[in-house]
């Protein structure tokens, strides 16, 4: 196959006599321009959802799982078919100098696929993807009813300037490097048990961040690591972001998946916490029938004017610093009524308590909230 940035070569064979079918086939080329074989893209092109209504989500979301006895209609659980993939034999390779379509160019790209008796493997033993690679493996098992799945997959130092130049006028909007690790295996009859199932990792991380005409107070860096231990066990996520050269903190601990995904009420523990900030939520989440906490928040900020510059928004010249503040709030969740029981907000000149509910009936919705506190100086904020 030859033509202007096209020149592909391949072979390979199609054996239909047996109870398998058998496939083979290698495609060998340079680099690959598609975007001259492809019409251009038409200008506002891009489609948008329709808008929904508030709580329509939700009220959908609830009548399918009635109607299918599925609680946790988020992921499918119904049956894998695997049949099929026991009926076929395939050895695939592609070994392709480099691809452009739609402006972006990756490549040199080598993958090879083999499927036999229901095992699956795919090797990529490179993709080059602006100055840096992906790399990876992964592997199906469908010799039976229950499905496995194992994936393990590199990004190394993709130029993130690079990758944000393309269709862009003048420099690059951000610049930086990008690197991330997968791990993944599981097990399962339908889609939502091998998710249940999945035990495995994905860090990631991002330095040297640079965005073009951002404030001072910008993002430089972020170093994420989001664990699976497996079936009962907690998910977490863990790590830290750069911003305005402060290191901030993130700590996310929650239910073992099938409590989340089942749309049953889970425990969740989060924290973020920096020279500026510290606030976490320790309780439960309700999922259904009506959304809301269950747990205690808390909110400590040393300085408000200290945040407030960190931010990028300093006070005005001549303002004082508020100074500290502090929030502590206890939420309750139970059914259809998730209510504020108590609320407290104190800094200098400053002492509020607050409770009250949202309640939501057959025929209206209630919606109480009760505020006292002493003298408020507000030109301190």
């Amino acid at each position: 196959l030859s033509g202007e940035d096209l020149d592909a070569k391949a072979s390979g064979s199609f054996d239909g006599s047996g109870d398998a079918p058998k496939i083979s086939l290698l495609v060998e080329s340079g680099d690959l321009n598609i975007d001259r074989y492809l019409p251009p893209a038409a200008d506002g092109a891009v489609s948008k959802a329709p808008r929904r209504r508030h709580g329509e989500g939700a009220a959908k979301r609830a009548a399918t799982q009635e109607n299918d006895g599925d609680k946790g209609g988020a992921i499918s659980d119904k049956p894998f078919d695997l049949a099929a993939l026991r009926h076929v034999e395939a050895d695939i390779r592609l070994a392709i100098g480099g691809v452009k379509a739609a402006g972006y160019a990756v490549g040199p790209i080598d993958l090879t696929t083999t499927m036999k008796d229901g095992l699956l493997n795919a090797e990529l033993a490179k993709l080059a993807l602006y100055g840096g690679d992906v790399t990876g493996k992964a592997h199906l098992d469908a010799t039976g009813e229950v499905a496995g799945i194992s994936a393990d997959f590199d990004l190394s130092k993709v130029d993130l300037g690079a990758l944000s130049a393309v269709g862009a006028e003048g420099p690059p909007p951000v610049s930086g490097v990008a690197s991330a690790k997968l791990t993944a295996a599981g097990k399962g009859t339908s889609p939502r048990a091998l998710v249940e199932d999945l035990k495995g990792g994905l860090t990631f991380q991002l330095g040297k961040i640079d965005v073009a005409n951002a404030p001072a107070a910008s993002l430089s860096g972020v170093d994420m690591a989001l664990d699976l231990p497996g079936p009962g066990q907690s998910p977490s996520l863990k790590g830290n972001v750069v911003y305005n050269k402060e290191k901030v903190a993130l700590d996310v601990t929650m239910a073992p998946l099938d409590q989340v995904l089942a749309g049953e009420t889970f425990a969740l523990k989060t924290s973020v916490a920096s020279p500026k900030v510290n606030l976490g939520y320790d309780g439960a989440v309700q999922q259904l029938p009506l959304a809301g906490l269950d747990g205690d928040f808390h909110l400590d900020v040393p300085s408000v004017g200290a945040l407030a510059g960190w931010l990028g928004q300093p006070l005005p010249k001549g303002q004082p610093d508020p100074g500290p503040l502090k929030v502590a709030a206890t939420l309750n969740a139970a059914g259809e009524k998730v209510s504020l029981q108590q609320a407290s907000i104190q800094g200098d000149d400053l002492n509020l308590q607050a409770n009250g509910g949202v309640e939501i009936g057959k025929d209206a919705t209630k919606v109480s909230l009760n505020v006292t506190g002493g003298f408020l100086d507000i030109d301190r904020y």
